[in-house]
């Protein structure tokens, strides 16, 4: 039986002599160490406090939004320090240029409102890194969509391709717009402009989707979203100018006539039912510590909180194994 470390959210070794505040679990044959690294003490208080958005930074720490803040935690030091404060708003994630040292971006999306749930408008921001200072500079709103309710996308990841990816949420009622509730993956230059091989003449990439909470690019370039469903929660495999099925079909289930749900079965690519844990931020795990984590790792919320594994096939398309929670 192996034994490996698991820090929260990333690796950390352990003595055999475990303070208090490690846990010892197993997960398979792999004997776990998990260790709290950031506690509740460091997030800003009141109702949904807590990080909504992980992400490794070019500067080997962890960076995570924290309400108005950007923190980052450095596992050589320690030590937590806030990289970014807004006056207003809910940062809701945050992503880097792929190529840092000559594109020293970062991309975030934020909520207009004190709690993302309250809001009515996302924004998504670039600003740029100055080395000399430690910080993030010059902010440029590059675009905002409406939501209504608690669903409204918000996740921003950057291609191998150096484009940006981010997701907005609810396609109701077929209002196929970007300010009104429209479901989507959308893709766009780093300097916010709309890229000439889009499938259609706007930021649109993917449309018909619920409200896609996590996305990641695959080693060999599959770009896969984690969405709440209606019934059924999904993975999906993002293939330009693909509809995914909301309203009308969820990738399993459907809420109009068979007919109109058969042609959405033709056009959906690769839904990948996970059931009803609603799936958070996700992430690719290929590290040979934990072997039953290979696959997609993902975030999950509701009745079962915790991570969840999926083993892809070799095409890193298609699940085919599920997790036991």
């Amino acid at each position: 039986m192996k034994k490996y470390c698991l820090g929260v959210l990333f690796l950390s070794c352990a003595s055999a002599q475990l303070p208090a505040q490690i846990t010892v679990d197993t997960i398979g044959t792999t004997i776990v160490h998990i260790e709290t690294v950031v506690d509740t003490t460091h997030f800003a208080g009141g109702y949904d406090s807590g990080p909504w958005d992980l992400h490794w930074g070019p500067d080997d720490k962890l960076w995570y939004t924290n309400k108005k803040q950007i923190n980052r935690y450095d596992p050589i030091t320690g030590i937590n320090d806030t990289i970014l404060r807004v006056n207003s708003g809910y940062i809701m994630s945050v992503a880097t240029h792929n190529d840092f040292a000559n594109n020293p971006y970062v991309y975030i999306t934020k909520d207009t409102s004190a709690y993302y749930g309250q809001g009515t408008l996302v924004e998504l921001y670039r600003y740029t890194y100055n080395a000399a200072v430690d910080s993030l500079e010059n902010p440029l709103l590059i675009l905002n969509w409406g939501h209504a309710g608690e669903h409204s996308g918000g996740r921003v990841m950057v291609g191998a391709d150096t484009m940006v990816y981010v997701t907005t949420a609810e396609y109701y009622w077929q209002i196929d717009t970007l300010f009104n509730n429209s479901g989507k993956v959308l893709r766009l230059h780093p300097d916010g402009s709309i890229p000439n091989d889009n499938p259609r003449p706007d930021y649109t990439w993917t449309w018909g989707h619920r409200n896609p909470q996590g996305i990641v690019q695959t080693p060999n370039g599959n770009i896969i979203t984690s969405e709440y469903g209606m019934l059924h929660d999904e993975l999906n495999v993002i293939l330009p100018g693909n509809h995914y099925g909301w309203f009308v079909f969820d990738g399993v289930s459907c809420f109009q006539p068979v007919d109109t749900c058969n042609y959405y079965q033709t056009f959906v690519k690769f839904p990948i039912d996970i059931g009803q844990n609603p799936p958070s931020g996700i992430t690719w795990y290929d590290h040979p510590s934990i072997p039953e984590f290979h696959g997609i790792l993902e975030a999950v919320t509701g009745n079962n909180q915790g991570l969840m594994a999926y083993t892809m096939n070799a095409a890193m398309d298609s699940v085919i194994q599920k997790p036991v929670i």
